[in-house]
């Protein structure tokens, strides 16, 4: 078995942290240190940190088992990492660059999970911007570690159908952490070969998503009801989408498009028309109707849009901005 260190950080790395147990010599895992989270800030591990805990309380990794809890990748980690003379790094979702002299510290160098069809969408929100695009179809790629993000050559690469209606949260939790797991078992059980069969990527087909932003959120009513959708469900863990109704903010929680209704002619888009007793709150858009099923003013919970409208009687026939 080959021995291997695991770079990650959320929860949906888990399951592969679960397969390298099963199919490697796991020597150690590297994640970054706890930080203050959410409305409370709160002083929170990684998920990954957490689960290695735990399975280290429940005995199925010893109490020796490190955990690395880096911010960068200093001389200390260096050194420790090196002490145990590993021979692969796998990294999933760990959000850093390694340096080439750190990759140089394993036998058989590094590789990289990345939930995309590479070399589409290289960066830091492949999933989100596949979604946010309109793209159904996108998967997950093993490569090498190069230096320059995410233009490794290729190990395996498997697709994976984004259904109507799922949201990004759904399809990284569900669908690309298990296909990740079983893909990194396919691998490393015939490492050699697979390294040997690698395919590298053509520079040209490149395409990249970046690291989201708070105004990433913000929808635009001039759009289609059929891309605000594709927003809302792309970034509802991060940044959410939102807009303004007379100056106050207002997240856009869940929504999907009507396009079957005609929308009415001489209304400006972000124009509130009503409510549908089986759809929603019916928003108009610059193509088709965006049913609003849940919603939330800032600060406030989060409300299924009838009791949503029993605190706002005045909301229906109101304008919503980007401002």
């Amino acid at each position: 078995m080959l021995k291997v260190i695991f770079a990650g950080t959320p929860s949906f790395t888990i399951p592969v942290l679960d397969s390298l147990i099963a199919c490697s010599n796991l020597l150690g895992a590297i994640t970054p240190p706890a930080k203050r989270q959410g409305r409370s800030m709160k002083i929170k591990d990684s998920s990954l940190s957490s689960y290695v805990r735990a399975l280290k309380t429940d005995g199925t990794l010893q109490e020796s088992f490190p955990i690395f809890e880096k911010e960068s990748i200093d001389e200390d980690l260096m050194e420790k990492v090196s002490s145990l003379d590993a021979d692969l790094l796998v990294c999933f979702a760990y959000g850093k660059i390694f340096p080439a002299k750190f990759i140089s510290l394993f036998k058989r160098g590094g590789i990289n999970i990345h939930p995309s069809l590479l070399p589409k969408w290289r960066g830091a929100s492949p999933i989100p911007s596949a979604m946010y695009a309109g793209d159904f179809k996108t998967g997950v790629s093993i490569q090498t570690i190069k230096q320059k993000m995410d233009c490794g050559d290729i190990l395996l690469q498997r697709s994976l159908t984004i259904e109507k209606g799922e949201s990004a949260d759904e399809v990284l939790s569900d669908k690309v952490a298990k296909l990740s797991a079983q893909m990194v078992k396919d691998v490393l059980e015939d490492f050699e070969a697979k390294l040997k069969g690698a395919t590298p990527q053509k520079e040209a087909e490149a395409s990249y998503s970046h690291l989201l932003k708070k105004c990433d959120g913000l929808i635009d009513w001039q759009r289609s009801a059929t891309e605000i959708e594709w927003q809302i469900n792309a970034f509802n863990s991060w940044p959410g989408t939102y807009t303004f109704c007379n100056g106050k903010k207002l997240n856009i929680i869940e929504g999907h498009a009507l396009l079957e209704k005609e929308a009415p002619c001489g209304v400006a888009p972000g124009t509130v028309l009503g409510k549908d007793e089986k759809e929603g709150i019916l928003v108009l858009t610059g193509n088709g109707i965006l049913c609003v099923t849940k919603l939330q003013w800032e600060t406030k919970k989060v409300l299924g849009w009838k009791d949503f409208l029993n605190g706002a009687h005045l909301f229906l026939g109101s304008s919503l901005s980007s401002e």
